[in-house]
């Protein structure tokens, strides 16, 4: 609606702007003011980004986050307004049921980021990312007009909501991602776990039945599940590929972690293992093995699989503790 603002604070006193995009909204707002004149409370939502896991543009955002890579779009410096998906509900929920609301109200968080945040507290759900730029230029390139959206922000907020006494559940985008993908608490390891894995990949096989047999013999309930499967990752918009590229660990509470920062919570919990864990994460060692996991063996290993794949061969039975 807004239109192209850079850093300009916008509320919504603010008017749009004649450009597509922002002309097409206001055209739009015009047509629900005519129900006004049949006597009609009419609220108008100007919604942000709205963070939900079963749909919108989060499970494509996940994608590149679940393999650890924060993706920055032009500059990064251009401002994302979101809004968690429980607060736009309960938001819709307040203009049908108050009878004192009416007109514009903007539907977006009270702390908008800069987007290059929000790709990094995105990734980092995951663990430690990688940042990939994709330039301005490319992206208006590829897009045309409709790289408005993705490289020229606003930074937009509720004034009007937050001036009627509305609370937001979700006010800051580290609460919000933490809701929506919560990590794996190393102590949650013990209680019940699920290990996301591709059992077509001879590696992961091995690595697999090694930790299986570890776990049984100390009594974990940890199960190990062909993570093109598992309806955890469907939930953010993984498709099978995308999952079988990463070993990812579920704890009990539903948290995830995936790539190195997984195994290493395998590790740090399997007593013959613990010291991996430990040097994996020492500040200089983590960043190098997580370079040589993420560039080099990860793929390595996902091309066998592939070619595994593509000549017939099976997966084996998946394993339970």
């Amino acid at each position: 609606y807004y239109g192209v603002r850079d850093d300009e604070e916008v509320t919504e006193a603010d008017r749009g702007r004649p450009i597509f995009q922002s002309s097409l909204c206001q055209a739009w707002e015009v047509a629900a003011e005519r129900a006004t004149q049949l006597d009609v409370r009419v609220c108008r939502l100007r919604a942000g980004i709205v963070l939900g896991r079963s749909g919108g543009a989060l499970p494509q955002l996940a994608r590149s986050a679940a393999l650890r890579v924060a993706l920055v779009l032009g500059s990064g410096t251009q401002w994302i307004s979101w809004i968690h998906i429980d607060d736009l509900v309960r938001l819709i929920a307040r203009c049908v049921d108050d009878e004192t609301w009416s007109g514009a109200f903007n539907a977006t968080a009270p702390e908008p980021v800069r987007q290059e945040q929000f790709a990094r507290a995105l990734a980092g759900r995951f663990g430690r990312a990688l940042m990939l730029r994709l330039p301005d230029r490319t992206l208006r390139s590829m897009l045309g007009e409709m790289a408005q959206l993705l490289v020229d922000g606003q930074r937009v907020v509720p004034f009007k909501a937050l001036n009627r006494g509305f609370r937001f559940d979700y006010p800051t985008l580290d609460a919000a991602l933490a809701a929506l993908f919560p990590k794996a608490d190393h102590a949650q390891l013990r209680d019940a776990a699920e290990i996301l894995y591709d059992p077509v990949c001879p590696v992961c096989n091995l690595e697999m039945r090694r930790y299986c047999r570890e776990a049984q013999r100390r009594g974990l309930p940890w199960r190990f599940t062909d993570a093109a499967a598992s309806s955890t990752l469907l939930a953010c918009g993984i498709d099978s590929d995308t999952a079988r590229r990463r070993v990812y660990v579920v704890d009990s509470n539903g948290r995830m972690v995936s790539g190195l920062d997984a195994l290493a919570h395998i590790w740090s919990t399997l007593p013959g293992w613990r010291w991996l864990a430990r040097v994996v994460r020492l500040p200089i060692a983590s960043r190098l093995a997580n370079l040589a996991y993420d560039l080099m063996l990860a793929p390595l290993i996902w091309r066998w699989s592939t070619w595994r794949r593509a000549r017939g061969v099976k997966a084996e039975p998946l394993m339970r503790s």
